[in-house]
């Protein structure tokens, strides 16, 4: 069966994450025949590695998708005007995405501080943390040490 789906070129890395997890479920599926075993914890941590990079590309297109790259915007009914560029990490529950973002600064502050409207837009906690990400992460600070809760994280694959 062969499936044809369309999509916009923004969300290119959703497709291509997609159709790496359908390769590799074929081929543990193929490697299933005439009742052959498999290393069955090997599969479900390779499932879920595709998972997440299908998780982060998502999220890396829609947090694409919220950036702003114009001379002036309006933010709560002030004028801010673009002083730069960078990329950033942006922390999913799946791990790190890239994020190309603009800074803008109150029009006529110079110093001013400076925001971008990939976190405004997306309610950013602290250096990049996404809200459910840092909720999670808080929970499990709460649980214990940060090494423990790296750990607990590790473990889970998240």
């Amino acid at each position: 069966m062969q499936m044809v789906s369309e999509m916009p070129e923004e969300l290119k890395g959703v497709g291509e994450a997609v159709k790496a997890m359908i390769r590799q479920v074929e081929a543990s599926w193929r490697r299933t025949r005439g009742g052959r075993a498999i290393d069955y914890a090997t599969l479900e941590r390779q499932v879920a590695a595709g998972a997440a990079a299908i998780e982060r590309a998502s999220h890396h297109a829609v947090l694409q998708g919220l950036s702003l790259d114009q001379p002036r915007v309006g933010i709560e009914g002030q004028v801010y005007h673009r002083v730069g560029r960078d990329e950033a990490d942006y922390y999913t529950v799946a791990g790190p995405v890239r994020v190309l973002r603009t800074w803008y600064r109150v029009h006529g502050h110079r110093n001013a501080q400076t925001v971008n409207a990939v976190s405004l837009r997306s309610g950013v906690v602290a250096d990049g943390w996404l809200p459910a990400t840092a909720q999670a992460m808080a929970y499990q600070l709460q649980q214990g040490t940060a090494r423990e809760a790296e750990l607990t994280a590790q473990q889970r694959g998240r």
